[in-house]
């Protein structure tokens, strides 16, 4: 038979004292502080993560919301602008006196040394006219003169002369609706002085309305329009200054198509000896003249007079010449004295009846 095996009796107690249990200290202390760190450090981190998505997507979600605003007619909201620190008041200046700007007078035909060939030494060589049927005996003779329009006094002097003479008036000039009412209230002819470029442009100016060879087309007839429409009872039209531009025949043919159009003529001031204009108009068969004598591009008494008495010679020979003066003081009082003697020997007519046009 097995033997059953005795129960293990355990050892007695030593003496000497009962037996001790040994227990665990508590950690809950040590637990909250690192809970609270690793919780701290997680805010800090989060924080972070946010500062860090905001720059880097708030123009991405400002623009998103101002293409939302505009499909929906809403306002986009405005970010905040930190507040801008109170500027001082200026003090106003004291006021200056106001002066009125000096009306700009044009400058004139170029007829000194610097710029001889705005004018030959010599009066320029035309083809010989056809006999013109007179009706009278006395050749006739048509004065002009240039640049009106320009508030001097002796304008209106020259207005006052009691015989035929035609003014020709510069366009955009302050005096140019006055002048043109006068002149045809005496029942005198108006032209316009029409600005051209010049061989020394830009140091030489013609002034505003000017037409230059550089431009387009379009350009010059847009100019040239505004031209004709600034000055009143035009019946046609001669060139200030324009050395440069009677020369070429690309630039005028456009607006002589524009002058026939309208039913004007031109009266070429030949300012350069190799001026084209003539066999333009003839192309275009607009009524043309052109001019015979300069009456003051040297300002003496002396010499004026000596052109005066060229002016009627060449009407004599030719039966007809056109002279151009301006508004000169001595070109004035030379006209206001032998005018009664010039219109004995010629019949003192306006340009229209000088012009023709050319076979």
């Amino acid at each position: 038979m097995a033997q059953k095996k005795s129960p293990t009796k355990k050892a007695p107690p030593k003496k000497g004292g009962a037996t001790k249990k040994t227990k665990k200290k508590p950690q809950n202390g040590k637990n909250v502080l690192v809970k609270l760190a690793v919780a701290i450090i997680l805010v800090i981190a989060a924080a972070g993560a946010v500062a860090y998505m905001a720059n880097r997507y708030a123009p991405a979600l400002e623009e998103a919301a101002q293409s939302q605003a505009a499909k929906t007619g809403a306002k986009a909201p405005r970010p905040a602008e930190p507040p801008k620190p109170a500027a001082a008041k200026p003090q106003p200046a004291p006021a200056a006196p106001v002066e009125k700007a000096p009306i700009k007078k044009p400058v004139y035909e170029i007829f000194d040394d610097k710029h001889i060939e705005e004018i030959p030494d010599h009066e320029p060589e035309v083809p010989e006219e056809p006999p013109v049927e007179l009706a009278d005996d006395r050749p006739r003779v048509a004065i002009i003169i240039d640049d009106m329009g320009y508030g001097n006094g002796i304008q209106h002097k020259f207005l006052d002369l009691p015989y035929v003479i035609t003014y020709s008036i510069l366009p955009h000039s302050p005096d140019q609706i006055e002048i043109a009412n006068l002149a045809h209230d005496k029942g005198r002819q108006v032209l316009l002085h029409l600005p051209m470029e010049p061989m020394q442009y830009p140091e030489v100016d013609p002034g505003p309305g000017t037409l230059l060879a550089s431009m387009t087309t379009d350009t010059m007839m847009d100019i040239l329009k505004e031209d004709l429409a600034a000055v009143p009872y035009i019946a046609g039209v001669n060139n200030h200054m324009g050395s440069r531009l009677t020369m070429e025949s690309g630039a005028l043919y456009p607006i002589f198509t524009v002058l026939k159009k309208q039913g004007l003529f031109f009266v070429d001031s030949r300012t350069t000896r190799h001026s084209v204009c003539r066999p333009s108009a003839r192309l275009f068969q607009l009524p043309f003249a052109q001019r015979d004598v300069f009456l003051d591009h040297v300002r003496t008494e002396a010499f004026v007079e000596k052109q005066l008495k060229l002016l009627v010679s060449v009407a004599k020979k030719r039966g007809q010449a056109i002279g151009i003066g301006h508004p000169y003081k001595v070109t004035y009082k030379v006209l206001a004295a032998r005018l009664p003697a010039v219109d004995a020997e010629v019949r003192l007519v306006p340009a229209s009846d000088l012009v023709r046009v050319i076979k």
